[in-house]
């Protein structure tokens, strides 16, 4: 099994105004430093393309996978430009 994990913390509609997280921590102006849901879809897309004997048992975040696809320039993910908000659950000074 692979698994895929969000670097940063992405807006969604269900993220607005529901997450008790979001809302307690910065609620709208936290979702304006987070990537559009997009950077998962095409992060996915790239994951069940691969041959799936030969890549099993990754863990992946959604920027790595994109970038190792030749991508560097995930500007075009982030709802506004400038700084990201890391997500919870992963250490930001992970690489």
């Amino acid at each position: 099994m692979t698994t895929l994990k969000d670097k940063t913390l992405f807006a969604t509609g269900g993220s607005r105004g529901t997450c008790l997280a979001v809302n307690r921590l910065g609620g709208d102006e936290l979702m304006m430093h987070s990537r559009k849901p997009d950077i998962m879809a095409d992060a996915a897309c790239v994951i069940v393309n691969k041959p799936s004997r030969a890549f099993t048992g990754n863990f992946c975040s959604d920027d790595s996978v994109i970038e190792v696809e030749g991508v560097t320039d995930l500007s075009h993910y982030a709802v506004n430009p400038g700084p990201l908000t890391p997500d919870f659950c992963v250490d930001p000074k992970a690489g």
